[in-house]
């Protein structure tokens, strides 16, 4: 269960030509937001966006990271944890912000968060960057949302990150169609 359930109206098509057929009435879902706007020191306009999204029924959420320095970045995710409570309702979506040693620095400073998941800390083709991490890090990564094809998510779970600790997010639009989506899931 990760947030509020809600059932899309597109699922029945999509469980028709690609699957059983059958729809679950209820589907996890969490909701991404948590942009960086204006020089707000004390977060409030993040916080209240989050309390926004909590009273809508949302448990679990996902903000932007990665875009400021590091000791301003962790005033940022601490006030949303504020929020949402505990660091497992909480992901950050690091939007391709590092490479190499950064993106292990950055993922060092926020493990003790215990965070559901950091997304795309890395370009999506820096396999090397997305393991290293994967080896020190010892929570979920995620990524996928960039890449195109099957065969580049297979390398993806080949040489990047630990299949075991990844969430895998193909992007429907991005990976050339639901034809393509369908091979990768």
């Amino acid at each position: 269960d990760w947030s509020s359930d809600v059932c899309s109206s597109d699922l029945p098509l999509l469980a028709e030509r690609y699957g059983t057929g059958e729809v679950p009435q209820r589907l996890p879902v969490y909701v991404g937001g948590g942009f960086y706007g204006g020089d707000d020191p004390a977060h409030a306009g993040l916080q209240d966006e989050l309390r926004r999204y909590r009273d809508a029924g949302y448990r679990r959420m996902k903000i932007k990271a990665g875009g400021l320095p590091l000791h301003d970045d962790l005033r940022r995710i601490e006030a949303a944890l504020r929020v949402v409570g505990r660091g497992e309702n909480l992901a950050l979506d690091l939007s391709c912000a590092f490479a190499g040693d950064a993106a292990t620095a950055f993922a060092a400073a926020v493990a003790p968060l215990d965070l559901w998941w950091i997304e795309e800390p890395c370009g999506p083709l820096d396999f090397e960057t997305y393991r290293q991490l994967s080896m020190a890090y010892p929570g979920l990564v995620a990524g996928g949302e960039n890449l195109f094809s099957r065969e580049e998510v297979l390398n993806f779970l080949r040489y990047g990150p630990r299949p075991e600790r990844t969430v895998l997010q193909p992007d429907p639009p991005l990976c050339y169609g639901i034809d393509e989506y369908a091979r990768i899931v």
